[in-house]
């Protein structure tokens, strides 16, 4: 046999079909967990011989190289194939006998350690570029990291494309506040990570604005963190390729592999690709429908029961993939805490859930580009507001920044000490108390003079029409403020005072005005149609209250999950306009 000594290259260009989803029935899900159990876990890669990068071969192995740190070997340290999982041993050798069907080898960075950068990227894997006949050498250098405080941001949908200059917009005003929030940290002492959650780019403007995935990379680059991951979305694939494994090749050219793991201080992060792009029909030069189906494949979930026999149970799990597992968190009836149900187009969420049985779980996904947190048994998931706004609609047509939930386009923030964690959602353009936006009822009637002098009031009810208009086509004089807390669930809590006295507070499902005036009346304004990507979508995370008069000042408190409390102080009245604070 050959043998290759690789360096960190870019990947291979590879094609091959995909494996189905699973179809695993979940385990009972455990008890709710303590959002920041507090555990330490042993730290692997423990140092032991003196480093030899001479490694024999091995009968059978394909893939072969040595972990180490310095110049000592290290020994428990996880490498994988994507398909095999296995161990380093005393000497830091592994072998993997492998297909290399995916075309990386990657280390599953242990706790206390850390892989060397290239600026922001983490040389956490390597590219294969030989048959599985040849035999490849990989090595993976470490450096040791025993901070324990650190900060993991979760970026979600920020769809990076020449369309409407976006990538101007990103620049303007995304990438210099994601920097000041990584210089806070960094000036704290504290190393800042970076996951994307998908969606970096948008396939449907890969050629004709030229900016494809590999041309996203600088956009990042600038952010400044310690290390930036990536997990991929279905705008991230390339729509002139019909097939899920081919259309994500310039993907792994750029990122690396499509689902991966590693560590930090006794936290283990599983990144996972839960997007199978079908786009039937694509040849070279002719993009189709570019449909893909939400699902974890069997290929995965193998890999992951893999992965996890090397976690201890105590061990928190955060793992971050593109699209939701849960549904967004509506009520239902009279309730005020939302039912929390899968999302309906994952296929296989109970294989999944299965697989990750027995540990605390925090999800970070992206995709609907709303806020939305849920719950269910030891498995919370934050549905993180997007980067980019809605496809930075609002941006173009109003000059603001928000999604569709009303919620600015922000990022989310945690912040860790060692298994434990508090978090927050950022909003871009504000500071990390802004964590909601107030509506005075009594000024929010949505008509065509106000909003959309060149439309008609007709228009706006027949072309945004209910439920989406909200009743605020209507004018009242009632009083009742209505309350937007972007990030709220239900174990957050809210308190509203009037001169002292506290008011009956509602949570409800609602739409937000700022973003039907911000692009809906706005396209009337232009003389366009709006469609259905341009009306708000129902949110959970609303409340309302009746003030005794027009002009009082309203406190309103909102203490969130790991005990941080936000304040407004709303003076009234408030108008309705697209600059609003």
């Amino acid at each position: 046999m050959k043998i290759r000594i690789l360096t960190f290259a870019v990947l291979a260009a590879l094609s091959v079909s995909l494996t189905g989803c699973g179809d695993d029935k979940a385990d009972e899900p455990a008890p709710n967990p303590n959002p920041n159990p507090g555990t330490e876990v042993p730290t692997p890669g423990e140092p032991g011989n003196t480093v030899d990068f001479n490694v024999p071969d091995q009968a059978g192995a394909s893939i072969k190289g040595v972990v180490y740190c310095g110049d000592k070997a290290l020994s428990g340290v996880v490498v994988s194939d994507g398909v095999e999982v296995v161990t380093t041993d005393e000497n830091g050798r592994y072998y993997i006998n492998s297909a290399k069907k995916n075309g990386n080898v990657f280390v599953s960075i242990p706790s206390g350690y850390f892989v060397k950068t290239d600026g922001v990227w983490p040389k956490f894997y390597g590219t294969l570029t030989k048959d599985a006949s040849t035999v490849e050498q990989v090595n993976f250098e470490l450096v040791e990291n025993d901070k324990t405080d650190y900060v993991v941001i979760g970026l979600a949908d920020i769809h990076i494309s020449g369309y409407h200059n976006n990538n101007e917009k990103y620049d303007a005003s995304v990438l210099p506040d994601i920097q000041a929030t990584v210089n806070e940290y960094k000036a704290a002492g504290k190393d800042v990570y970076c996951i994307t959650l998908g969606d970096e780019s948008h396939d449907l403007y890969w050629y004709d604005y030229k900016l494809a995935i590999a041309d996203t990379k600088p956009y990042f680059e600038r952010t400044g963190v310690t290390a930036m991951f990536h997990s991929m979305g279905n705008h991230d694939n390339d729509p002139y390729v019909g097939n899920d494994f081919g259309a994500e090749n310039q993907f792994r050219a750029t990122y690396g592999p499509t689902y991966y793991s590693f560590n930090i201080a006794g936290a283990h992060y599983v990144v996972l690709d839960n997007i199978v792009y079908k786009n039937a029909g694509a040849s070279q030069g002719s993009m189709a429908n570019r449909d893909y189906d939400n699902c974890v494949t069997e290929e995965q979930l193998a890999w992951l029961r893999n992965d996890l026999a090397h976690v201890p149970k105590s061990a928190p799990v955060t793992v971050c993939m593109h699209a939701p597992f849960f549904k967004r968190a509506l009520l239902s009836g009279n309730a005020q805490v939302p039912t929390v149900a899968y999302h309906g187009s994952f296929q296989n969420p109970t294989a999944l859930e299965s697989c990750l049985s027995g540990y605390h779980v925090t999800m970070l996904t992206g995709h609907a580009h709303v806020n939305s947190s849920s719950r269910k048994g030891y498995i919370t998931e934050y549905n993180i507001g997007s980067g980019a706004g809605c496809l930075w609609t609002s941006d173009y047509l109003a000059s603001n920044h928000i999604g569709r939930d009303g919620s600015v386009g922000g990022y989310f923030v945690m912040e860790r000490s060692g298994s434990a964690y508090k978090a927050y959602y950022k909003s871009v353009g504000f500071d990390r108390s802004y964590q909601m936006r107030t509506y005075d009822l009594n000024r929010c009637h949505i008509t065509a003079a106000k909003y959309c002098p060149a439309s008609n009031d007709m228009l706006i009810q027949s072309t945004i029409g209910s439920p989406y208009l909200d009743g605020y086509d209507s004018e009242r004089n009632d009083n009742k403020v209505q309350i937007n807390v972007f990030g709220f669930n239900d174990r957050w809590s809210i308190k509203v005072t009037e001169n002292g006295k506290t008011l009956a507070v509602k949570r409800i499902n609602g739409y937000d005005p700022l973003w039907t005036i911000s692009t809906a009346c706005k396209m009337l304004q232009n003389r366009s149609t709006p469609g259905s990507s341009h009306v708000p979508v129902s949110s959970s995370h609303f409340f309302e209250c009746q003030a005794s008069s027009a002009s009082s000042t309203l406190r309103i408190e909102v203490k969130d999950e790991f005990g941080q409390t936000y304040v407004e102080e709303m003076q009234r009245p408030k108008d309705l306009a697209v600059d609003m604070r």
